[in-house]
């Protein structure tokens, strides 16, 4: 790659926004350019599955199959995922959000949204949930 294109392919990277796929239609990239571009996003290697049924959407996975990014038209959204698998930030077109943690077996500890809601679960050696204490005040106890 020459250069110039790598400056090119830089500046796109850099200037990039969600929705990706429009914005990237900005630039005339092929497929390509595109598969290039998100995985200089998300740094690593990544497989785009682009499906054209009544509506153009494209995916972003990661190795694994793991979604990492969906559009289509109208909405966008897009995850963090850990090495586990486990989901630990979600967030959309909207200005909607969810955070989570997760402990060493996979098991939600914490989560919170923009919505205002969160939510704290103790797991037993068993990994039974055997304490959850929400936002709303209610509290499940089964220790």
């Amino acid at each position: 790659m020459n250069e110039k294109y790598q400056k090119y392919i830089n500046y796109i990277t850099d200037d990039l926004e969600p929705p990706y796929s429009k914005n990237m239609d900005a630039y005339g990239l092929n497929d390509d350019e595109k598969k290039l571009i998100l995985s200089k996003i998300y740094g690593k290697e990544i497989n785009i599955r682009v499906t054209d049924g009544k509506y153009l959407t494209i995916e972003v996975l990661d190795y694994l199959g793991n979604r990492l990014y969906w559009e289509s038209p109208t909405i966008w959204y897009k995850n963090k995922i850990d090495c586990k698998g486990n989901t630990t930030y979600q967030e959309n077109n909207t200005g909607w959000w969810c955070k989570n943690e997760f402990n060493e077996n996979g098991k939600a500890i914490y989560s919170e949204n923009s919505d205002g809601f969160w939510v704290k679960r103790q797991f037993n050696d068993n990994n039974k949930m055997v304490y959850a204490e929400y936002s709303n005040g209610d509290i499940t106890d089964r220790r």
